[in-house]
């Protein structure tokens, strides 16, 4: 399939990285500080004193499977954490480096705005629509204006799936919009004949419309 630079959905998408950036900051932050409190706790109480100097301690509650944070390894590297955001937004566990490598054109974590989805793969309003059955989506605010609503990122990869089982094949599809190509130009022709073609024009583009 035909490829170009979906240039919506880069500039959310980089907006997504720097906000991840500064996520793994402070996890990384967090984790340093854990390191350096291990290595300076004070030596654990003899058991002859420990009955004296103990505390309560607050009981460990386990995360709840599927929230945020629990998704396990990446799929791909199997070392990387997986990111919740990514896995809530698509389903997949994978880590930021492995995300970052596959974004670019044709990538295996490649994005795509809705527009460019309903273009390209010739996808319908419900299709895309997370909430009706349709694909899962990333939303973002929109980074051209912010009046505007979120914007919707898709998989591309899930995006092709389910344009290969709507219309069958790569070839389906392509025949599928050179036919709405001629059809759009067909219609284009039959309202410029409407509007300033002859007498004769005029009457057959109203007989064929």
């Amino acid at each position: 399939m035909d490829a170009f630079v979906d240039e919506e959905g880069e500039a959310a998408l980089a907006e997504l990285e720097e906000e991840l950036d500064e996520e793994r900051s402070v996890e990384d932050a967090l984790a340093a500080m854990a390191q350096r409190g291990a290595r300076s706790a004070p030596e654990p109480p003899t058991a002859g004193n420990a009955a004296a100097t103990a505390e309560p301690q607050p009981t460990a509650r386990t995360p709840a499977a599927g929230s945020p944070g629990t998704s396990g390894a990446c799929v791909d590297c199997s070392s990387g954490r997986a990111q919740p955001k990514f896995r809530e937004a698509f389903g997949l566990s994978v880590c930021y480096d492995c995300q970052r490598a596959g974004r670019g054109e044709g990538g295996r974590y490649q994005v795509l705005s809705k527009s460019r989805a309903k273009d390209e793969y010739l996808l319908s309003d419900r299709q895309l629509d997370g909430e009706r059955g349709g694909l899962r989506s990333m939303r973002l605010p929109n980074p051209n204006d912010a009046r505007y609503g979120d914007m919707r990122l898709y998989l591309r990869r899930q995006v092709e799936e389910l344009a290969l089982a709507t219309w069958g094949s790569s070839e389906a599809l392509l025949l599928e919009k050179e036919r709405r190509s001629d059809e759009r130009l067909r219609r284009a022709e039959a309202k410029r004949k409407l509007k300033s073609g002859t007498p004769e024009e005029q009457m057959m583009a109203r007989c064929n419309g």
